[in-house]
């Protein structure tokens, strides 16, 4: 029985610092746009990434530059508009390779 109310807890208690951990990292207000120079930086960002670790996920990159999934389909369509980057797989299986 006690443990069984410990273990609440403790995901209780971690919750918040996660949401606190994003919130401090980011630096506009939730909802606000992101500048056209904070794209580019995260454009060029990825692309390096891409660069230095071809074959990775989406979520692999994500994970290692420290830049939600979400804010990454920008500058992802913003590299293959511009033949920086090709694609094998669909879905959550696509790889991202450099031209």
């Amino acid at each position: 029985m006690l443990s069984g109310g410990a273990a609440p807890a403790a995901s209780a208690s971690r919750a918040p610092a996660g949401r606190a951990g994003r919130a401090a990292a980011k630096s506009r207000p939730k909802g606000a746009k992101r500048t056209p120079e904070e794209i580019e930086a995260q454009t060029k960002t990825l692309l390096a990434t891409i660069k230095k670790n071809p074959g990775l996920r989406i979520e692999e990159i994500s994970k290692m530059i420290g830049i939600s999934t979400k804010e990454l389909a920008l500058p992802v369509i913003k590299l293959f508009e511009s033949k920086s980057i090709s694609s094998k797989g669909n879905r959550r299986a696509t790889r991202y390779f450099p031209k």
